[in-house]
């Protein structure tokens, strides 16, 4: 075991060391520097940003996905946390 990919969001897109997994992004990779949000958390708008590796994962047919996640109250709309497949309820793969 072990894991496949891990991102501490230490101000950088980088994987941790070995797993030669590092994030691409759309629109301004932000980090916040609040302490409710995390003092590295990784900063999305819900509609235009979004991170991905461009590395494939085979998780097989078992796998953990882990995440801090905070959506601010009135936030409307699917708000996607991972995915292996494109957006739309005819597509196959997963989406949290």
């Amino acid at each position: 075991g072990g894991a496949l990919a891990r991102w501490p969001f230490d101000g950088s897109l980088l994987g941790c060391p070995g797993n030669a997994r590092d994030l691409g992004h759309t629109g301004p990779a932000v980090f916040s520097t609040t302490r409710h949000q995390g003092s590295r958390s990784l900063q999305l708008n819900g509609s235009t940003d979004s991170a991905s590796t461009a590395a494939a994962m085979n998780v097989g047919d078992a796998f953990t996905i882990s995440a801090w996640i905070y959506v601010p109250s009135g936030t409307t709309q699917i708000q996607t946390i991972a995915a292996n497949s494109a957006g739309g309820n005819t597509t196959n793969g997963f989406r949290f």
